[in-house]
């Protein structure tokens, strides 16, 4: 028993110096998804941070990118319309629930482009949404 004891407290004196130092590697905050709808093809994340700060960070970050022009914004509906070369697309952030929202970006299917090159660069907006946010998301595994 005392063996046990020594162990739990001398993890949790590691665990807490590394809490402090801030050496352990950030948590997944939020895990996207891919989707397809007609000709269009989308990304959805849910995230652990109010809507209107989510959209906050999601227009900083298109901003800051510079690669997507927001052509239109409704900051009261929380929604961006874009326009990548061409490529005609919309990003909406939803309450789930005062602390949780929904990050949910859709564009036009370009024939000529592979679709898995297309789900890459919607996987890099979201990306730099979470970078911006100061958050690690990843997709999540298709099953």
């Amino acid at each position: 028993m005392k063996r046990s004891d020594a162990g739990k407290r001398i993890f949790g004196i590691v665990l807490a110096g590394c809490l402090l130092a801030g050496c352990f590697v950030p948590v997944i905050y939020g895990g996207y998804k891919y989707y397809e709808r007609g000709n269009m093809i989308g990304v959805s994340m849910d995230v652990k941070m109010p809507a209107p700060d989510l959209y906050a960070k999601a227009v900083a970050a298109i901003e800051k990118k510079g690669v997507t022009k927001i052509t239109k914004r409704d900051d009261k509906k929380m929604v961006l319309e874009l326009d990548r070369n061409g490529q005609k697309g919309e990003l909406t952030a939803k309450e789930v629930t005062p602390e949780t929202s929904q990050l949910n970006i859709m564009v036009e299917k370009l024939k000529d482009i592979d679709q898995k090159v297309q789900e890459k660069d919607l996987g890099n907006i979201v990306e730099a949404v979470c970078q911006e946010s100061g958050m690690v998301c990843k997709p999540v595994e298709k099953k």
